[in-house]
């Protein structure tokens, strides 16, 4: 099995809830269009994806495109996938000795390429979840708006606007132990869904403690 479901230990409480709450409770500001949003109050409306670049540095972006100029001087995932899109960035960051993997869906069958496997028209796919970086997408297609992270932690996502939203997820981190826990808080103790490093995951897909499946039940995303 790729992934498992299993309680996990308490941390603090949620005030509101009751449930156990990771620590990390601070408003996100991320930058978008070069103006400070407070994330944790909306998205902007056109944004299709927001990425942490590192601690404290969130940047939102309204196309896949936007997203790889900015980044490409900064990122060797993002200077990857703009060569592989074909744009010329001036100041790219040098590729030469860089291979990145190619992420496996495991929501799909085997003989599936996980490139083949698109969001909405648009808007997100498994591709653009670059090396480095783990994601969550709004949509169980891997599709809608997305979410990046690079730096290891707990992100509560309540703070990022997209608590009980995520309907899939990929882990394309670095490293060896570098997995991805999501968690949904409850009384007492913490079902999680485990994501490890080179897969993808549809939530409707995988099963869920109590009944159901995991779409839309995330409250926090943990990297180690």
């Amino acid at each position: 099995m790729l992934m498992a479901t299993a309680p996990a230990s308490s941390a603090a409480e949620d005030p509101t809830t009751g449930a156990d709450n990771p620590v990390d409770t601070q408003p996100i500001v991320a930058t978008y269009h070069g103006e400070e949003i407070v994330l944790t109050d909306g998205w902007p409306q056109n944004a299709v994806s927001c990425t942490e670049v590192a601690i404290g540095d969130v940047r939102c972006y309204d196309s896949v495109e936007e997203e790889l100029e900015d980044l490409a001087d900064e990122s060797l995932g993002h200077a990857a996938a703009a060569k592989d899109k074909g744009m010329e960035i001036p100041g790219a960051l040098d590729t030469k000795d860089f291979s990145p993997k190619p992420l496996r869906d495991a929501s799909a069958p085997s003989t599936k390429s996980a490139n083949s496997t698109d969001g909405s028209a648009g808007t997100m796919a498994i591709s653009d979840c670059y090396s480095g970086y783990a994601c969550l997408f709004d949509y169980t297609t891997f599709g809608g708006t997305m979410l990046k992270w690079s730096a290891d932690g707990t992100k509560t996502l309540d703070n990022w606007n997209f608590r009980d939203r995520a309907g899939s997820g990929c882990n394309n981190r670095n490293g060896t132990g570098n997995g991805t826990h999501i968690s949904d808080w409850r009384t007492g103790w913490d079902p999680e869904l485990y994501i490890p490093m080179g897969y993808c995951v549809n939530f409707s897909n995988e099963s869920y403690v109590t009944g159901g499946n995991w779409n839309n039940k995330a409250d926090a995303i943990t990297f180690h």
